[in-house]
């Protein structure tokens, strides 16, 4: 079983380098051509120590597999990265100690395997080594409860005196372990000169070995430190400290720590903004598509945009959180974001005093009054919020908006959108800007010429109120629906008043 697992271990990395070299040519492939492939060649050879075992002068080829041991920090890098790619993260410090645990075990591995050929080989007519006086049952020094015994007829000790070769390899394992870690039990010690030396030299890679596994710790601690969660709680302690120092009320402390709970079991102590900074700006827009396109998928208003549109509109994005009962704000606050809902509840209240909007507000209060009333004053994911400030200068809200359980949010400034719009052209920045202001969700509320903007024509006739759609080429709307004519739309918004 042994030989068909060595066989089966060089037919893989047999066929592994013959990947390499003919199927799989990519840039990576060079440097390995360079450093590591005459090593994978090589060592490939040891092969024919067991398809010739019976040929004394091939015996010897199996230590070529030794050669492999120099490709074990590459190995272990490439899984690390494999890992990665399967969404399973391991950091640098992971890394480097799992490399030092390895290279430990198999140096004990070794180090055993010579305490054996020792045994073995070089003291065979010896008395007393460090196996025939090794009695882990008890019994005195030769006796058949000992590791190994001394047949004072032939004048030789046998191997094993135990069961089995496994229970000896353990003893001897056990040997290695104790002085490569520098405990040194004394149940085993060196009996001869060389058994002495070969001690020594063990003693000092044991001691540079828990030096390296030391420093590996020592990375992987200070790891967690810097940027796990202990640099994590760190940070809480010190806001804590300076909210307490400053008198920040208690509400206004549990949402900053919500905040911050929230944001770190997102990105873990990333900072994104910070890491995508140093990219390029098209990869910057790859990568904010892929984190934030589920924002796009609840807002039907961004599907039928281009893709590098919704890109442009990923990479603006900025996330928010808000716990349950949280004023996310109220009317009179100043924003110019439109918020995006993309989980939660909120509600929204207008105001019965018109004196804390400013003068668009006021316009425009009996407008965002028949809006709420079709779309209903409890808002969830797909919904948008703040939209007016499209058309105010001043950015004063004009309604109240609490989350009634937790909320998370995607904010996209006027200043984003307009830099976006500009790629459009002025028609269909226009009717983009125009469908945050007729449409919420999947409810249009607005059907007649917005204030200070040119709407589509007023007319029953559906196919001159499909020249208007905005994105649209067809006879299709957003979710793939006919958009309803300016009767059908009065009857609705009729219908939606009487609910309310």
């Amino acid at each position: 079983s042994l030989i068909m697992i060595n066989v089966l271990i060089d037919m893989f990395f047999m066929i592994d380098l013959y990947l390499r070299c003919y199927e799989f040519t990519f840039p990576a492939n060079t440097q390995y051509e360079k450093s590591q492939m005459a090593v994978d060649f090589i060592s490939c050879f040891a092969l024919l120590d067991v398809m010739s075992y019976r040929l004394s002068g091939m015996k010897h080829f199996r230590y070529l597999c030794l050669l492999r041991i120099s490709r074990i920090p590459s190995f272990c890098d490439e899984v690390s990265q494999n890992l990665n790619f399967r969404g399973i993260r391991i950091s640098l410090a992971i890394n480097l100690l799992c490399k030092q645990g390895l290279f430990y075990l198999m140096t004990n591995h070794w180090v055993a395997c010579v305490w054996f050929i020792i045994h073995r080989y070089l003291e065979r007519s010896e008395k007393f080594t460090w196996a025939t006086t090794d009695c882990p049952f008890g019994g005195d020094v030769g006796d058949y409860k000992c590791l190994a015994k001394y047949d004072p007829v032939i004048g030789e000790h046998n191997i094993c005196n135990l069961g089995s070769m496994v229970e000896c390899y353990v003893r001897s394992f056990h040997f290695a372990l104790t002085t490569l870690s520098t405990v040194g039990y004394g149940d085993i010690s060196p009996v001869t000169e060389i058994e002495t030396i070969w001690e020594n030299c063990v003693v000092l890679t044991g001691a540079c070995f828990m030096a390296g596994l030391i420093g590996a710790f020592g990375a992987y601690l200070s790891e967690n430190d810097s940027l796990g969660m202990n640099a994590f709680r760190l940070k809480i302690q010190s806001l804590k400290n300076y909210m307490s120092y400053r008198n920040i009320p208690d509400y206004i402390q549990n949402e900053i720590f919500f905040s911050h709970h929230f944001r770190w079991q997102k990105s873990q102590g990333l900072d994104e903004h910070e890491t995508l900074q140093i990219l390029p700006e098209p990869l910057q827009h790859d990568i904010s598509y892929e984190v934030k396109r589920r924002v796009l998928h609840l807002v039907p208003i961004f599907k039928p945009l281009p893709l590098i549109v919704q890109k442009r509109i990923c990479h603006a994005l900025i996330p928010q959180v808000y716990p349950k009962d949280s004023i996310i704000y109220s009317v009179g606050d100043i924003g110019h974001e439109i918020l995006f809902i993309v989980s939660g509840v909120v509600t929204v209240t207008l105001p019965s005093d018109l004196s804390e909007l400013d003068t668009s507000g006021k316009s425009n209060a009996a407008l965002n009054k028949e809006k709420f009333e079709a779309i209903g004053k409890i808002l969830s994911a797909g919904n948008h919020l703040g939209e007016s400030c499209l058309n105010s200068n001043s950015g004063v809200r004009q309604e109240t908006v609490i989350s009634k359980t937790t909320v998370e949010l995607y904010a996209l400034s006027k200043d984003d959108l307009n830099g976006i719009c500009r790629f459009m052209g002025s028609d269909k920045e226009k009717e983009f800007k125009e469908s945050f202001l007729r449409r919420n969700g999947n409810i249009w509320h607005f059907f007649d010429d917005l204030p200070g903007m040119v709407g589509p024509d007023k007319s029953d006739n559906e196919e001159q109120d499909l020249l208007h759609f905005p994105w649209s080429d067809s006879a299709q709307s957003f979710n793939g629906s006919r958009r309803p004519t300016n009767a059908v739309r009065r009857r609705r918004l009729s219908q939606a008043r009487r609910r309310s």
